[in-house]
């Protein structure tokens, strides 16, 4: 289903360059509203909403911020996020702002509906190597998600492609249709290794003296 608009109020900002690290201190989030043909707003918003929006939100989620002190509102999407390394912390947000009547395209996320029996009944690995599909619609038809159901995959080494995603209707996939987004592996076995022998036998050596062990195949590989 199309994403919702999610309200934010956020203010105008004056404190610019390195003396937003007050601010931050203070717990607000410096960020920037941008877009084609018009001057960036610098404004500032309650960094724990900002974080939760985020957490909760999808990315192709439009907001509807609302400006003080002049109520001025923009419909925009999160184009970037400025993260401390060290802690993961939000340290800056730019906002884009969005023509409704205008396509564009976005990167929605790809959630596996139901279960692949192939798991089960074979032990099979399952990786998901799409996280991310690009879609193009206009802003208000944007998808919180695409689906793909896994649920007839009973056979391993199986893929499903992006062709196999549940697309809206008024949304046009942009990913490749032949870009794997899941498939389901054979299990790793065990490696069985023979030691070398510390001298060589003057004759043929009863098995059990040699001795014979098993490591995972991850061990196996360094």
């Amino acid at each position: 289903m199309p994403s919702k608009q999610v309200t934010l109020h956020v203010e105008r900002r004056t404190i610019l360059g390195k003396k937003v690290r007050h601010l931050r201190q203070q717990g607000i989030l410096p960020a920037n509203v941008y877009g084609r043909d018009q001057e960036s707003i610098a404004v500032q918003i309650n960094t724990h909403e900002m974080d939760r929006a985020l957490k909760t939100h999808g990315a192709a989620t439009l907001y509807r911020l609302v400006i003080a002190p002049d109520g001025k509102e923009e419909v925009v999407m999160v184009r970037h996020i400025t993260r401390q390394p060290a802690t993961n912390f939000v340290q800056h947000v730019d906002f884009f702002h969005v023509q409704m009547t205008e396509l564009m395209r976005a990167k929605v996320p790809v959630r596996l509906v139901g279960e692949a029996p192939a798991v089960k009944l074979h032990d099979g690995v399952l990786i998901q190597s799409l996280d991310y599909a690009e879609v193009e619609a206009l802003p208000a038809e944007l998808p919180d998600a695409l689906e793909l159901d896994i649920s007839d995959i009973s056979e391993l080494n199986t893929s499903r492609h992006a062709s196999a995603l549940k697309m809206p209707r008024k949304v046009t996939l942009v990913t490749p249709e032949d870009e794997i987004v899941v498939s389901i592996q054979a299990p790793r076995v065990a490696v069985e290794e023979v030691p070398a022998a510390e001298e060589a036998p003057a004759a043929a050596a009863p098995a059990a003296e040699g001795g014979v062990t098993e490591q995972p195949a991850e061990s196996a590989e360094e």
